[in-house]
């Protein structure tokens, strides 16, 4: 399955600051990018912005490591 940019989440493009975002975004992208199978720089970019915030709290890190776990192990290429 190949997912454009233009399938990323709403909240790429959206007003709100990333400290707004919930966890259940950043669960979204991890969702998009282990379907795809890759992570592309829209991805890496949204990702960074979920995580502005002041805090990431124990859930975004354990999503965090599933990504870089997944591109450590090559179940995930970067595109």
């Amino acid at each position: 399955m190949n997912i454009s940019s233009s399938k990323l989440l709403p909240t790429m493009h959206s007003p709100q600051s990333a400290s707004a975002m919930p966890t259940a975004s950043l669960a979204l992208v991890v969702e998009q990018i282990f379907q795809a199978r890759r992570i592309t720089r829209d991805h890496q970019q949204l990702m960074m912005q979920l995580l502005e915030a002041d805090a990431v709290n124990d859930q975004d890190q354990a999503l965090i490591n599933r990504v870089y776990e997944g591109l450590r192990k090559g179940l995930l290429r970067v595109a």
